[in-house]
């Protein structure tokens, strides 16, 4: 009884979690399909919300909207959203379908990819520890590039990456990557000579964030790991439940099957031997037409019972 109902309750745990996640990721798919597709009606549903104030929002998350939905930054959150969600119901699918039909191709895919993403966070992870310096400057190499090339320091920026760089600098209190000479560089914030924020700092926002990064990621990784670990088992567990639960009717198909090819070589003997005692019938019938018939015939004459031999 117990060695039934564990396996059940993994099956269920499974199907469980990767359902969660299939609302959650067909949300976050449906949510970008609508600001790729018609943001107008997000951008008014958004203004309608404010205005009323049905729903209480801090000024500063107010600032923040407004500035989005004034964007064009909208399609390119929807796709991102579209790329992330589509991905996330795809994977959680295979895994909620797999454990719920006990599928064992589904859920061999489920667990192929788990194993993928899990050693490509291992391989990442390895990476960042192995050569942490490596890792931060080809990191900071990007940003500079980005900043330099793409920032335009316009507080009601269109584009996503100087509404990113803002509203970091603005809610950490600092000012470009290392400090604020970085700024020196943007060619396009160096041609409109904008002011810097007034609550920026001198401090780059690089320490700060990495010590953000730091502090939120460590928890989300090791819960990440433990999940991954505990959904692969899961997987394991359901999969090797299917293949014990499939043995006996595939021994029953085999013994039927052995069954019937039995039955067929029975019946295949039989059939030959009535051959066999039909030909032997043939070959005695022919033998008494071609010898014994004329023997009789001819002992019948000379005892006088065929009326040719009377004189």
């Amino acid at each position: 009884m117990i060695t039934d109902c564990l396996p059940s309750s993994f099956k269920y745990f499974l199907s469980s979690i990767n359902l969660i996640f299939c609302i959650i990721s067909g949300f976050i798919l449906l949510l970008g399909l609508w600001l790729y597709l018609e943001n107008t009606s997000f951008i008014y549903l958004i203004d309608l919300i404010i205005k009323n104030q049905h729903v209480q929002i801090p000024n500063n998350v107010q600032e923040v909207i407004h500035e989005v939905n004034q964007s064009k930054s909208l399609n390119q959150f929807g796709q991102f959203f579209i790329l992330s969600g589509g991905s996330l119901l795809l994977f959680t699918s295979l895994g909620y379908f797999g454990a719920a039909k006990e599928s064992r191709v589904l859920l061999i895919c489920y667990g192929f990819l788990m194993i993928v993403l899990m050693s490509f966070e291992v391989v990442i992870i390895s990476v960042y520890a192995g050569y942490t310096k490596e890792f931060v400057d080809v990191i900071k190499q990007f940003l500079r590039y980005t900043l330099t090339n793409f920032y335009t320091g316009a507080e009601r920026s269109s584009d996503a990456i100087t509404m990113g760089f803002n509203y970091i600098m603005a809610e950490m209190k600092c000012c470009g990557i290392d400090n604020y000479t970085d700024f020196k560089k943007a060619r396009i914030f160096q041609k409109k000579k904008e002011h810097y924020y007034q609550n920026t700092g001198p401090e780059g926002c690089w320490d700060r964030f990495t010590h953000w990064i730091n502090n939120a990621l460590n928890p989300l990784i090791i819960c990440m790991i433990v999940l991954f670990i505990l959904e692969l088992k899961t997987t394991v567990i359901v999969q090797d439940h299917r293949s014990k639960k499939t043995t006996p009717e595939i021994d029953n198909l085999l013994n039927e099957k052995k069954s019937k090819e039995i039955e067929s070589n029975r019946e295949a003997s039989r059939k030959l031997k009535e051959k066999k005692r039909s030909s032997s019938a043939k070959l005695i019938e022919d033998h008494y037409e071609l010898v014994d018939a004329p023997l009789i015939d001819f002992r019948r004459e000379i005892d006088g019972e065929n009326p040719t031999f009377l004189p």
